[in-house]
């Protein structure tokens, strides 16, 4: 696996991350809107490290994830930066860093909100996803259009919606609005955009005033809940599958196709046929 640690240094300098604690709530801010937050392995890095610098500060009560400008993140960075690498090893490379963020998330003894808006998709749909709660602004755009060149996977999101609606996802691409996820239990609630910063505020307040003994207990036996029910198999399990997908003809072609023309002209060549029927499947 990468290794994200960094050695138990929190004072690192951030570039794509922003930190700051405040009456008890640490605010950790994805920071690349020039790249709606794509995540790369700085990205991965920096967040890993903030995330391990609040588990720390006993100040540290609740945090709050979010990301700077149009979205929270549009998930994975297709930037070609693969260093000499095939394309299966960067993609195997790419998705040890979500994993290992993933399992942060998710283990982490502090409750987590995620503040979203724009887009939470892809990588970033799991991000968000292995927090504790999520609340979204109206308009948020949900969902795993990468499996439309064969990379994705179930995940945690049996867990979540349900076979079916997980079957739904990662069989069509398809993205589900914030009002559709709150309604199927991928998110917490929909909230109108210019009430979201306040409404995860409030959130955030009404945690923190509990013991954080009692939270961290809470968390520990939620996370325990799942356990019980294989969660962690399942994750391997899943991992496994994406990381076979890797070598596929479809993946190399989609990445090929950054390569040689643009990220725009790839996706617009991916996505092109899947949004005309995804709007009409929409209009009833």
């Amino acid at each position: 696996m990468d290794n994200l640690d960094q050695g138990g240094k929190f004072n690192m300098a951030y570039k794509m991350v922003l930190y700051e604690v405040k009456n008890n709530i640490a605010y950790i801010t994805l920071n690349r809107p020039e790249k709606l937050n794509a995540i790369n392995r700085e990205v991965a890095l920096e967040l890993r490290n903030a995330l391990r610098r609040a588990k720390e500060d006993h100040e540290v009560r609740v945090i709050i994830l979010k990301g700077a400008g149009r979205a929270f993140s549009a998930g994975d960075d297709y930037t070609p930066d693969r260093a000499g690498k095939s394309y299966y090893e960067s993609g195997k490379t790419a998705d040890n860093l979500l994993r290992a963020l993933c399992h942060a998330l998710l283990t982490h003894p502090k409750p987590i909100i995620a503040q979203v808006h724009g887009y939470a998709i892809a990588g970033a749909q799991m991000l968000v996803s292995c927090c504790d709660i999520i609340i979204a602004a109206e308009g948020t755009k949900f969902g795993i259009p990468t499996v439309r060149y064969g990379s994705g996977s179930p995940a945690i999101f049996p867990y979540l919606i349900g076979w079916k609606k997980t079957a739904e996802m990662l069989l069509t691409g398809r993205m589900f609005d914030a009002v559709e996820a709150e309604r199927i239990g991928l998110i917490n609630k929909v909230v109108p955009a210019h009430r979201l910063e306040e409404q995860v505020q409030l959130m955030a307040e009404m945690i923190k005033i509990l013991p954080p003994t009692f939270t961290k207990q809470v968390k520990s036996a939620l996370l325990r809940a799942y356990e019980m029910q294989g969660l962690s198999n399942f994750l391997n399990y899943s991992t496994l599958m994406q990381q076979l997908r890797y070598g596929s003809k479809e993946f190399e072609e989609f990445h090929k196709s950054v390569e040689e023309k643009s990220i725009k002209e790839a996706l617009r060549e991916r996505d092109g046929k899947a949004r005309e029927l995804e709007k009409k499947y929409a209009e009833i």
